[in-house]
C-alpha cells in the first residue's frame, strides 16, 4: 500500500517491517498492541515488553519517521501528515483485535490515529492506553520549541527527566537528540483539536505521582474521550516512566488487555 501523497509520501518506500523492527511476530497471538512512543524517542524503548504481557498479545512497537532504523525517512511536518502515513502502514495489520498505547505524544499519536480509523470506515481498536499526556482537548503550555534556545530546551529536557546526561553531553548525539525533539514538539504545538464524538472504546490512563508536566485533571479529561469506561492509574514516579514504574504499568496493562483476549 502506497504511502499519501505528502511530506513523507515523497520519501522513498518504507517496508512495513522497517516501522515494526521491534516487533517478535507471534502468529498464535489473540491480541496486538501498537506502542508509539514519546517525543524524542524511538520505537526501541518498547523492545522488552512483550516480557512482562501475556503471551497471547504480540507487541508491535511502531517506530516514527525520522529516528532510529527510520532517520532516511523525513520527519513529518504536521499531526495529520503522520497519521494518514501511519493508516496506510498499519491496514494490513488490522487483521484481528488489537489495542493502542501510547506515552506523551506517543498518546495524542494513538488518539488522532483511532478517530482517524473510525472516520475511514476501518477496524477499530479494542482500548486506548494513554499515559503522561494531558487530554487532547486541553491547550498546552509549553512554549514554541522554534523560539527556545538550546539552553532552555535542555532545561525543560531535564525538568521532565528520562533523557541519560551522557547523551546530552555529548555535542553530535545532543544536536541529533534536540533535532528530533524540536520536530515532535512542533507536531504537537500545530495540533488542533476537532470535536467530534467520543471514542466508543475503553480509555485506560496512567501518569506519574510527580510527573511535573502532566497535573492529575488534566489526565483525568481524558474521560471526555470515551462513551465506555474509563479508568485513571497513578504510578509513583514522573513524566517518563522509570523501569520500576513500566514494570507496574505492565502488570496493569495485562490485566486490562486480558479481558479483550479472545
Amino acid at each position: 500500500m502506497n504511502l499519501p501523497n505528502n511530506h513523507l509520501g515523497s520519501a522513498p518506500y518504507f517496508a512495513a517491517a522497517e516501522w515494526f523492527r521491534w516487533c517478535t511476530p507471534n502468529p498464535g497471538a489473540r491480541l496486538r498492541l501498537f506502542c508509539f512512543p514519546h517525543a524524542g524517542c524511538g520505537a526501541s524503548v518498547y523492545r522488552e515488553w512483550r516480557t512482562g504481557l501475556p503471551e497471547a498479545i504480540e507487541v508491535r512497537p511502531c517506530q516514527l519517521p525520522g529516528r532510529e532504523n527510520l532517520t532516511r525517512l523525513p520527519m513529518p511536518l504536521r499531526l495529520p501528515e503522520l497519521i494518514d502515513a501511519l493508516v496506510s502502514v498499519l491496514v494490513p495489520h488490522l487483521d484481528r483485535p488489537f489495542a493502542f498505547f501510547g506515552h506523551s505524544m506517543g498518546a495524542l499519536v494513538s488518539f488522532e490515529l483511532a478517530r482517524q480509523l473510525r472516520r475511514q470506515h476501518l477496524p477499530l481498536p479494542v482500548c486506548l492506553l494513554v499515559a503522561s499526556r494531558r487530554a487532547p482537548q486541553l491547550t498546552s503550555p509549553m512554549p514554541a520549541s522554534d523560539l527556545l534556545s538550546e539552553e532552555a530546551l535542555l532545561a525543560w529536557v531535564r525538568k521532565v527527566g528520562g533523557t541519560p546526561e551522557a547523551l546530552l553531553a555529548h555535542p553530535k548525539w545532543r544536536e541529533h537528540y534536540l533535532g528530533i525533539l524540536r520536530a515532535d514538539l512542533r507536531l504537537t504545538e500545530h495540533y488542533l483539536y476537532r470535536p467530534e464524538p467520543p471514542l466508543g472504546c475503553p480509555v485506560f490512563a496512567y501518569g506519574g505521582t510527580h510527573d511535573t508536566v502532566v497535573t492529575h485533571p488534566q489526565l483525568a479529561a481524558w474521560r471526555e474521550q470515551t462513551a465506555s469506561a474509563f479508568t485513571l492509574q497513578m504510578l509513583p514516579g514522573g513524566h517518563i516512566f522509570d523501569p520500576p514504574m513500566v514494570q507496574q504499568q505492565l502488570a496493569s496493562m495485562a490485566d486490562r488487555l486480558g479481558s479483550f483476549l479472545i
